[in-house]
């Protein structure tokens, strides 16, 4: 309910874009025209249906995910996706269960009840299906499935910035068989988008083009929003380039750790860190951290343990509600304190599997 005043605001109040969900809108309706690529056609045809001017900054091939709600009103298609994304993340919530060997309904609850779910669902955005793919990798890894979860990460490409530490993470270490699915995950990505992109072979161009353009606006615009240390660290002026810099090499230095433990422990680690050393991460971002929280009950010992998963929801809850003189997103509290404190934790030092591991028939 925490999120029921924002969701009619954005659907009955006569909200022209639906929070972000009309960017989405857009792109379905341009995918397979040069429109979808070019800043000009798509600002032209957004304006033309009364709608916040954006750019695509996912894959091309991922707008066509989106072709059939340009068939149908932005309201209706807003609705529809909210409805999916909580039902994708519920989904999530019990494959992250089972790996864990928790009670179902337990995984449902504590993926609901995180406050970065409720954010994407009435922002009109995607991140649940990024938290899915990303939980069936997780117990892909556990089963020992290499190849499925290579198809999980490969298919992850549709958001790059999120999936690309996963893909060093595989590389470190050299699951090869994994990476063997990713490979043509990424050229069937690039193949099909070429046809999103109106035929552009060279789509690639134009699409880092605008993403150059575009990503310092977003950032002013949404600086108050960082929930990253890149972006933390760009607010209070540091270069961009230093930023990322930061960021590359924090996660190159916990690869050895990550290298050393469990694949399944490793991909929930790196979810924290996927997040929190992200070049553009905004509140609906954390959503792929639950991976990470669910690891920290099973790894942190007590009292600890409970301190940080009940302050980590009462933290995420109460950022939603705009506090009088706070200029930036609580979230960042915990996705930092989060991804530092997996980081330390046993699994990283000793390499053991907090997972149980199945019985032999």
């Amino acid at each position: 309910m925490i999120g029921l005043w924002q969701l009619v605001c954005n659907t009955l109040l006569g909200h022209p874009n639906f929070a972000d969900w009309s960017c989405f809108w857009a792109g379905g309706a341009t995918v397979g025209t040069r429109a979808l690529l070019d800043p000009n056609l798509h600002a032209a045809f957004a304006q033309a249906h009364g709608i916040r001017p954006a750019i695509w900054p996912y894959l091309p091939a991922f707008a066509w995910l989106y072709a059939p709600a340009a068939h149908f009103s932005l309201f209706a298609t807003y609705i529809a996706n909210a409805i999916a994304m909580v039902a994708i993340a519920a989904y999530a919530g019990i494959v992250l269960a089972d790996a864990f060997e928790m009670p179902r309904w337990f995984g449902i609850i504590a993926v609901l009840a995180w406050a970065p779910v409720k954010i994407a669902a009435v922002g009109g955005q995607n991140t649940p299906i990024a938290l899915l793919l990303i939980t069936l990798a997780i117990a892909f890894a556990k089963a020992e499935r290499p190849a499925p979860l290579g198809a999980c990460i490969g298919l992850l490409l549709y958001k790059p910035t999120i999936a690309l530490p996963f893909v060093v993470l595989l590389m470190a270490r050299r699951d090869w068989r994994a990476l063997a699915v990713v490979a043509p995950c990424g050229v069937g990505w690039y193949l099909t988008s070429v046809a999103a992109a109106g035929g552009n072979w060279l789509w690639m161009g134009p699409y880092l083009s605008a993403l150059q353009w575009y990503f310092p606006l977003d950032f002013r615009a949404n600086v108050a929003n960082v929930v990253s240390l890149p972006g933390l660290l760009m607010r209070f002026g540091v270069p961009a380039a230093a930023s990322l810099a930061i960021a590359a090499a924090l996660f190159v230095a916990a690869l050895p750790r990550l290298s050393r433990t469990d694949s399944a422990s490793a991909l929930c680690v790196t979810s924290a860190l996927a997040v929190a050393l992200s070049p553009h991460a905004w509140p609906y971002e954390p959503v792929v951290m639950l991976p990470a929280i669910f690891l920290a009950m099973r790894v942190i010992a007590e009292p600890l343990r409970t301190w940080i998963v009940i302050a980590a929801y009462v933290i995420a809850a109460a950022s939603i509600f705009a506090i009088p003189g706070l200029t930036w997103n609580l979230l960042v509290i915990v996705v930092l304190l989060l991804a530092a404190a997996l980081f330390r934790s046993p699994i990283t030092h000793a390499g053991r599997n907090p997972f149980p591991v199945p019985s032999q028939a």
